[in-house]
C-alpha cells in the first residue's frame, strides 16, 4: 500500500524523487510484498535496482558519488518505500548507515566506498 505524500512546499527535485520512489514502490515492491512475507523471502534484486536508481546514495555527498541531497528528501523517499514494504525500507536505511560508518564521508577518497549516483 503506497502513500501519497502531499508535495506543497517541496522543490521540484524533491517532488521528482518522491514520485520516482512512489512509482518504484508501486510497481516493483508492492505487488510482491505479501508473497515475500509469506515465504520469508528477501528480494536482493530490489535493493540492487534501488542502487542503480541512486537511492542508496541520496544523502551521500557528491564528492563520494552520492546525490548530496538533504535528509528531508531522503526521508520522503524512504517513506514511500516503507509504505510498500518495511523490510525493503529498513534495508535501504541500514545501507545508508553502513556507508557512513565505512567512512565514505571521511578521509581521502582513495580506497573509500562510493554510493551510486544515477537518479
Amino acid at each position: 500500500m503506497s502513500i501519497a505524500i502531499e508535495t506543497p512546499g517541496l522543490t521540484e527535485t524533491q517532488r521528482q524523487i518522491v514520485e520516482l520512489a512512489r512509482d518504484f514502490a508501486r510497481t516493483r515492491i508492492e505487488p510482491f510484498a505479501a508473497e515475500w512475507d509469506r515465504r520469508a523471502h528477501f528480494d536482493r534484486a530490489v535493493i540492487d535496482e534501488l542502487g542503480r536508481l541512486g537511492f542508496l546514495g541520496l544523502s551521500v555527498p557528491e564528492e563520494y558519488d552520492g546525490m548530496g541531497l538533504d535528509t528531508v528528501t531522503y526521508l520522503l523517499a524512504l517513506a514511500e518505500i516503507a509504505a510498500a514494504d518495511a523490510s525493503v525500507a529498513v534495508s535501504l536505511a541500514r545501507r545508508r548507515r553502513a556507508t557512513a560508518k565505512a567512512g565514505c564521508c571521511r578521509g581521502p577518497r582513495r580506497g573509500r566506498p562510493t554510493a551510486q549516483r544515477p537518479i
